[in-house]
């Protein structure tokens, strides 16, 4: 979670903790967790997981996978026109999947109460939704402090909604992001290695 729902007053920047150091386009995603899908009995550290964007992405006749060096790629929905997604899990290793189709952002996600998967839809005009666990670290997990975080642009200002909301709630992390960036977009929210939750944005610089 983030302390008061806000960005933080005094700046920890690091290098992102692998694999979310990589730097990405959007059509694939990688993420550290478990040993398996719906599987988090050794923790939410154990390998490298990996979601694509099958077909041509924003194309009728896409979907989105998930795959690690011990688990074939496997399709968790399909939609037309996919173009970007953004892949995390869950404390029970349940996958989210924060995604544009057809030039709507939503996220599809377990959830518990039906049980099943389901899919939100975020207010119009939003963009670049990324997300994120945002502690992976067992004793975290154990005391229920961790949320998937969903965060996004809507109207110049960066949002994010949160697991613990069940991602009804919509807070205001900063607001006019075009004042520093030229066509600003979410390009990874994640934590670092100073263990704080990073929000990498891109866009063009002022000349």
């Amino acid at each position: 979670m983030l302390p008061g729902n806000v960005l933080s007053s005094q700046l920890e920047y690091s290098t992102f903790i692998p694999p979310d150091d990589i730097l990405v386009d959007g059509t694939v995603d990688y993420e550290l967790g478990g040993v398996g899908l719906s599987d988090a009995s050794q923790g939410l550290q154990v390998q490298v997981w990996t979601a694509r964007i099958t077909g041509t992405p924003g194309f009728p006749g896409t979907a989105v996978t998930v795959e690690a060096p011990n688990t074939p790629a496997t399709q968790l929905f399909a939609m037309d026109g996919i173009s970007e997604i953004s892949l995390a899990f869950d404390q029970n290793m349940k996958p989210f999947i924060a995604f544009v189709a057809s030039g709507v952002a939503q996220f599809w996600w377990y959830d518990a109460t039906l049980p099943g998967t389901r899919f939100t839809t975020l207010p119009v005009g939003s963009t670049s939704p990324k997300c994120t666990l945002d502690d992976k670290r067992p004793l975290e997990n154990l005391l229920g402090t961790t949320d998937i975080l969903v965060v996004y642009l809507l109207t110049d200002n960066l949002y994010f909604r949160m697991q613990r909301d069940r991602y009804t709630v919509e807070y205001l992390l900063y607001s006019d992001v075009s004042a520093r960036l030229i066509s600003p977009r979410v390009n990874k929210v994640a934590m670092n290695n100073v263990d704080r939750v990073q929000f990498l944005l891109y866009g063009s610089l002022y000349p």
